[in-house]
C-alpha cells in the first residue's frame, strides 16, 4: 500500500509539473468519441478493430478519472477544469464524457454541502448544443440526474451486513482458536482479533455514513422534485431516455445499475406528471434498435441496466402487496391515456400493469430473435452479450417465450453459421443457463397464448397488405 501510494503521488506530480494532468483527460475523453468515427468505422471496415479501440479507450478514461478524482483535491481540479459548455461547445466533447470528467465538481458532498459548479446553471447551454437539442426537457431533472452518482441513491446493505455477520463470526471462531489449534500463541490470537475488530469498525463506520449520505440526497431531491415536473408529459419518457438513460447506462456498469436505481427513485419519489411506467415501455420497446449500435463494452453494460430494471418490473408484477406500496394510485403509474369516455388520467391496476408486463416480456422476445437471426455478426454478437446478463436473473421468465430464445440460441451453436467460434462458444453458455432455469419458468394459459397468436396473424396480414398495396 505504501508502494502504490508513493508511486501515485509521483505519477501525479510528473502530470501535475508537466501540465499534462487535464489535457491528457481531454484528450482520452475526445479520443473515446472519435474512435466511432474513424475512416474503417465509417466504412463498416474493420468492425472489431473499432469496438475494441473504443473500449480501451473507454476504459483507461474511466481508470484515469478515477485516479485524478481520489488523488487531486477539488479546489485545484475546479482551477484546471474547463466550464461545462466550453467543453461540450469548444472542445466538442460528448454530453456524456463531459459530465463524467466533472463528476467531482458536480457532486455535492453528502447532499448538504454545495457542488463546486452548480449544473444547474450551465444545463440549458448543454441542452441546446446537442445536435438534435430536445423539444420537451426538464433543465432541473437534467441537472439531478447527471450531478449524482450511485452511492448516493443506493447502498447495497445485504452485501454490508453479510460480510459484517462473517466478521463477527470469524471474532467468535477466535474464542476457540485454542481448541482447534492448540499451537497457535496467545500474540497471535491478539493480534487476529485487533485486526479483525478494525475492520469491523471500519465497515460498520462506512455503512453508517453511506447510509446518512443516502437520507440527505433523498431530502435534496424531495424538495427538487417540484421543478422536475415537464410541460407535456407524453414527450418527457423520450427526453429522459435520449439524454439521460441511455447516453449513461453504457458508460460503465456503475452507471448501469445507477440508471436503474435512479428509476427507482423517480417513481419513489411521486414526481408529479413524471410517468414512469412510459419510461419503462420506453426502455423495453428501444431494445432492438440499440443493440445493432452499440459497442461490445456497451452492450454489456446495456444488459446489466435492463437486468437491474426488469428484476424491479418483475417484482411488481409478482408481488401485489409490493406493488400496492410502491406503484399504486401514484403519478408515475397513471394511464395518461384515461379510461375509455374519460379525458382524466387513471390509475393503472395490478391486473393491467401484470399483462403490461407480460407484453414487455413478448416484445423483449421478438426483438432478441430478429437480432440472433440478423446477418449481421455485430448484432447476433451484442444480442449475446446483453442475454448473458438477462438469462437466470430476469429474462425470460415466461415458458413460451423462453423456448422461443431458447430456439433460436440453439440454431448457433452449430458448426455452420459464418460468425466464427467466439459466437458458437456464447451461445452454448447461453444454452445452458437456459436450460437450468427452465422449470422455474411461469407457464402462460392458452386463453393467452391464443389470443398472442391471434394478434401475431393479424399483425403479419397487414403487414402482407401493405407490401401488396405497395406493389400496386
Amino acid at each position: 500500500t505504501k508502494e502504490r501510494r508513493e508511486a501515485s503521488e509521483a505519477l501525479l506530480d510528473a502530470l501535475e509539473s508537466s501540465n499534462l494532468l487535464v489535457p491528457l483527460l481531454l484528450s482520452i475523453g475526445q479520443q473515446t468519441w472519435g474512435s466511432m468515427f474513424t475512416k474503417e468505422a465509417a466504412k463498416m471496415e474493420r468492425v472489431k478493430y473499432s469496438s475494441w479501440l473504443h473500449r480501451q479507450c473507454q476504459e483507461t478514461l474511466l481508470v484515469y478519472a478515477d485516479f485524478i478524482a481520489r488523488r487531486l483535491p477539488l479546489e485545484k481540479l475546479e482551477k484546471l477544469m474547463p466550464s461545462p459548455t466550453d467543453l461540450v461547445q469548444k472542445l466538442q466533447l460528448d454530453p456524456s464524457i463531459a459530465l463524467f470528467v466533472l463528476r467531482p465538481l458536480l457532486r455535492r458532498e453528502g447532499g448538504d454541502k454545495p457542488a463546486v459548479i452548480d449544473l444547474h446553471k450551465h444545463a440549458k447551454d448543454l441542452l441546446i448544443a446537442l445536435p438534435n437539442p430536445p423539444k420537451v426537457s426538464s433543465t432541473s431533472l437534467y441537472s439531478s440526474f447527471w450531478s449524482l452518482q450511485l452511492n448516493d441513491i443506493w447502498v447495497p446493505t445485504d452485501a454490508y451486513d453479510s460480510h459484517i455477520q462473517r466478521l463477527k463470526k470469524a471474532l467468535k471462531d477466535l474464542e476457540d482458536t485454542d481448541r482447534v489449534d492448540p499451537k497457535a500463541k496467545d500474540k497471535d490470537i491478539r493480534k487476529w482479533r485487533e485486526g479483525i475488530k478494525n475492520d469491523l469498525e471500519k465497515l460498520e463506520g462506512e455503512l453508517k455514513k453511506q447510509l446518512e449520505c443516502k437520507k440527505q440526497v433523498e431530502v435534496l431531491l424531495e424538495k427538487e422534485k417540484g421543478g422536475w415536473s415537464p410541460v407535456n408529459a407524453k414527450s418527457f419518457p423520450l427526453f429522459m431516455l435520449q439524454n439521460c438513460i441511455l447516453p449513461r447506462c453504457v458508460l460503465s456498469a456503475e452507471d448501469a445499475v445507477y440508471c436503474a436505481k435512479f428509476l427507482q427513485v423517480l417513481q419513489s419519489l411521486r414526481t408529479p406528471k413524471v410517468s414512469t411506467i412510459l419510461i419503462y415501455n420506453l426502455v423495453v420497446t428501444s431494445v432492438g434498435p440499440m443493440v445493432f449500435s452499440r459497442t461490445e463494452h456497451e452492450a454489456k453494460h446495456l444488459g446489466k441496466f435492463l437486468a437491474d430494471t426488469l428484476q424491479v418490473l418483475n417484482e411488481w408484477a409478482r408481488n401485489e402487496t409490493l406493488f400496492k406500496k410502491e406503484c399504486k394510485d401514484t403519478p408515475g403509474f397513471m394511464n395518461i391515456q384515461g379510461a375509455k369516455g374519460s379525458s382524466k388520467d387513471t390509475p393503472l391496476s395490478m391486473q393491467q400493469y401484470t399483462a403490461c408486463n407480460r407484453n414487455w416480456h413478448k416484445q423483449l422476445s421478438k426483438a432478441f430473435c430478429n437480432c440472433l437471426d440478423s446477418d449481421e455478426g455485430t448484432e447476433v454478437h451484442n444480442a449475446l452479450t446483453m442475454l448473458s446478463e438477462l438469462v437466470g436473473t430476469a429474462f425470460p421468465i415466461h415458458d413460451a417465450y423462453h423456448s422461443d430464445v431458447k430456439a433460436h440460441v440453439a440454431k448457433l451453436c452449430e458448426k455452420d453459421h459464418a460468425f466464427g467460434n467466439s459466437i458458437t462458444v456464447m451461445a452454448k453458455s447461453i444454452i445452458a443457463r437456459l436450460s437450468q432455469c427452465e422449470d422455474a419458468m411461469l407457464k402462460l394459459s392458452l386463453k393467452t397464448k391464443k389470443v398472442e397468436n391471434k394478434a401475431e396473424g393479424s399483425e403479419k396480414g397487414e403487414s402482407k397488405s401493405e407490401k401488396k398495396v405497395e406493389g400496386k
